[in-house]
């Protein structure tokens, strides 16, 4: 009978531990689908319904859910269990951050693609697709997605659950490749997804890269863990590890390490020389120099054979150098990053073209220059005088050794180059001299009026003249001037004797720097019957 008993008794306990694991598990299941909130000093069901719930949903149901008596006073500290399905969800944008090179955003519905600028929203059904360069997204819980160059997201849900912190961010990734540094997602109801054609990457938290190229996925992990889900199967892949998801099916691999490098803080000049360890099994290597400042510009990209990169044009900054190794199927490894900066003394420009005390005539020539270093940025300044106190024309700062200076009006002006090494850093070179002189429009006679023994001319205002000479002569050559008045002012009244002929001419006059300009001459002939 004992033995008997014992039989019925050690079937009871298994039947009762079967029962206890079903109950746990059915038990975080539910929890899976629960958002527990901690209760605050002044809390009340019906202010956390109206803070939290869905419309259409009241704190009678948060009372049921959490077995408490309609009227029970809610003290601090309590934990109240809240149905994801209950909670209010809210639009959260996400918002364009750091753009480099050309970027473009199809708003949903629409067929046509904006140019994508820093701070733009970017809502539910959006498209963003790169061509040269990069691009920062932001999320609403601070994580962050890089987009590369040749690359095409379309995002398919951005939205908060009130007041939670919890997120819900689900993108499509067409092709390029990704960067995501996503921020920890604490209780389950927070959601961090990109779907490819072959796969579903899944986070709470990490900082992982996921391309799309070939038809081909591929995930590293630099941080955390990913849930990769391909054909049904969902894999866990840790950091440091990969995985490639194809038609061939799925493959993991171990990402190359990231290499060694002591790279200085500091280089006071052009060009800069990096260079770190060799990693085995690396057959090549990527490096990547981006600004570290809020335009996150790209200014270096290159696949290299050798661990060394020598960059020869690089503007005075603080950037941030990425470097990984490659394997033999082109599988980017760990990055090394480090940041470093570019702080180059100026040094003035070499005056190469005009020459000291040149003179030109209506148009100015081409100003050239050599900068005695690369990645200079160089300026053209034309002035009145020789200090430079009446500035009349700048170039832009740029990468150039010449430029042509806007129009100009006529005079004697002094000019220099100004050379820009950063923001702040800047020299500048000797001024020389030039002057320039412009042809006066030619006035032209537009009516000749007699009356009696008086002839009136009118002609054309001149722009730019200061005066005018009326020239009166007897033959067409004016070889024979008879009479020359100056005149402030576009005509003229002569007393001429009757029935003789005579030649008007109208000549401007400008200024020093100016050219004086004839009009055609006229005949005049005051006719006998005028008396």
């Amino acid at each position: 009978m004992a033995i008997v008993w014992r039989m019925r008794m050690r079937k009871v306990i298994e039947r009762a531990a079967t029962l206890l694991v079903l109950w746990c598990l059915m038990t975080l299941q539910a929890l899976a689908q629960d958002w527990v909130y901690v209760t605050r000093p002044g809390d009340t069901l019906p202010k956390l319904a109206e803070r939290f719930l869905a419309p259409g949903i009241g704190w009678h149901e948060l009372a049921l859910h959490n077995n408490l008596q309609r009227r029970e006073a809610l003290k601090a500290g309590k934990r109240l269990s809240i149905p994801l399905k209950w909670l209010r969800r809210q639009p959260a944008p996400a918002v364009a951050g750091k753009i480099s090179g050309e970027a473009w955003l199809r708003p949903s519905g629409q067929n046509r693609f904006i140019r994508l600028v820093p701070d733009q929203k970017i809502g539910v059904g959006d498209e963003v697709r790169v061509g040269s360069g990069r691009v920062e997204i932001r999320f609403a819980d601070s994580s962050r997605l890089e987009l590369e160059a040749n690359s095409s997201v379309i995002f398919n849900t951005l939205s908060t659950f009130a007041n939670t912190g919890m997120v819900d961010t689900r993108l499509r990734l067409n092709k390029g490749r990704t960067r995501s540094q996503v921020t920890p997602l604490g209780q389950p109801g927070g959601r961090y997804e990109i779907a490819t054609p072959n796969a579903v990457a899944a986070v709470r938290g990490t900082d992982f890269r996921l391309a799309q190229t070939r038809g081909q996925t591929q995930l590293a992990v630099e941080e955390g863990v990913v849930q990769l889900t391909a054909n049904g199967v969902t894999h866990q892949v840790p950091a440091g590890n990969g995985m490639t998801v194809g038609q061939s099916g799925a493959s993991t691999f171990t990402l190359l390490p990231a290499p060694r490098a002591d790279i200085p803080p500091v280089f006071d000049s052009l060009p800069v020389e990096l260079s770190w360890t060799a990693v085995a099994g690396a057959r090549a290597y990527r490096a990547v120099i981006i600004a570290d400042d809020e335009t996150g510009t790209l200014h270096y990209d290159a696949r290299l054979r050798t661990a060394r990169a020598r960059i020869e044009d690089l503007p005075n900054g603080r950037y941030i150098l990425e470097v990984r190794a490659l394997d033999s199927q082109e599988i980017e490894g760990l990055p090394i990053r480090a940041v470093f900066e570019v702080r180059r003394a100026a040094a003035p420009a070499n005056l190469v073209a005009p020459q000291a005390s040149a003179t030109f005539r209506d148009v100015l020539p081409v100003f050239q220059w050599e900068v005695p270093e690369p990645g200079l940025l160089a300026s053209l300044e034309l002035a009145r005088d020789p200090e430079f106190r009446e500035v009349v024309a700048t170039t832009p700062f740029a990468l150039d050794s010449q430029a042509r200076p806007p129009d100009i009006p006529a005079g004697r002006y002094y000019w220099r180059v100004v050379t820009l090494a950063g923001e702040d850093a800047v020299a500048i070179s000797e001024a020389r001299d030039l002057t320039l002189i412009r042809a006066l429009p030619a006035p032209r006679i537009i009516a000749v009026n007699y009356f009696e023994d008086t002839v009136k001319l009118f002609w054309r205002k001149v722009q730019g003249a200061s005066g005018y000479v009326l020239e009166l002569a007897r033959d067409e050559l004016f070889r024979h001037i008879v009479r020359q008045d100056e005149l402030s002012q576009p005509y003229a009244s002569l007393r001429l004797p009757l029935n003789e002929v005579f030649y008007a001419r109208v000549r401007a006059r400008g200024s020093d720097y100016a050219d004086e300009a004839l009009s055609e001459p006229v005949r005049i002939r005051v006719p006998p019957e005028a008396s």
